[in-house]
């Protein structure tokens, strides 16, 4: 019913205004410290990249290769993590875990991976970016704790998007309609406030709070 760049910037402008109204309301702190800006703007250039690939991406590559490299981005995650995040070690355990959940992945759509038209190397390395994205940004996000309030973090990060979206979506899908359709509106409905507004939040809320590859694992499930 929408094209999916116009529909992510209708979504996250109201996430934004959602989670702005939750933190006016219970006075959340909206201002970092300038030694946390650097950190604060890489997580909302990861956050833009990572919707991009995600809307772009998938259309240049079949929906069941989208599906399993996107699901790679715990391995990452698991791999870089000992680089950038004191304490959160990669073992055996976790990583003959991880690589076990993504078999189950690989096998569940193994049916759609084979090379089909819409598949092409271009969008496979795209989506993959995308996950590798995501493992940093979940890095980032980690990194924040203590410093900047998870509501805070993924408001920042949807102001700036919404916009940046609407731009790439008026470049690359002018030719497409908006339909405001009763499925189309139940659908940004619940992306932009069950999916953004209060998942992103808990997401980050847990990153914060716990090992990064320890919250990043259930992705699979």
């Amino acid at each position: 019913d929408m094209p999916p760049l116009g529909s992510g910037a209708i979504r996250f402008a109201l996430t934004s205004v959602v989670l702005l109204a939750w933190a006016r309301y219970h006075r959340v702190p909206m201002r970092c410290q300038p030694a946390d800006l650097a950190t604060l703007a890489v997580t909302i250039a990861l956050f833009f990249y990572i919707n991009i690939t995600a809307y772009v991406g998938t259309s240049w590559t079949t929906a069941g290769r989208a599906t399993v490299f996107f699901y790679t981005q715990p391995i990452f995650l698991a791999l870089l993590a000992p680089y950038f995040l004191p304490g959160d070690r990669l073992t055996t355990r976790k990583l003959c875990g991880l690589g076990l959940a993504l078999t189950g992945i690989v096998a569940l759509f193994f049916s759609k991976l084979s090379g089909q038209a819409a598949s092409t190397l271009a969008g496979d390395l795209f989506v993959l970016s995308g996950a590798l994205g995501s493992a940093f940004s979940g890095i980032a996000t980690k990194r924040t704790a203590g410093r900047i309030h998870p509501v805070a973090l993924i408001c920042w990060q949807s102001w700036i998007s919404w916009p940046l979206l609407g731009l790439t979506s008026w470049w690359l899908e002018a030719d497409r309609s908006f339909l405001f359709t009763n499925r189309a509106i139940l659908s940004i409905l619940y992306l932009g406030l069950i999916s953004a507004a209060f998942g992103f939040v808990a997401f980050a809320w847990l990153l914060q709070l716990n090992s990064a590859t320890r919250v990043t694992a259930p992705t699979f499930l």
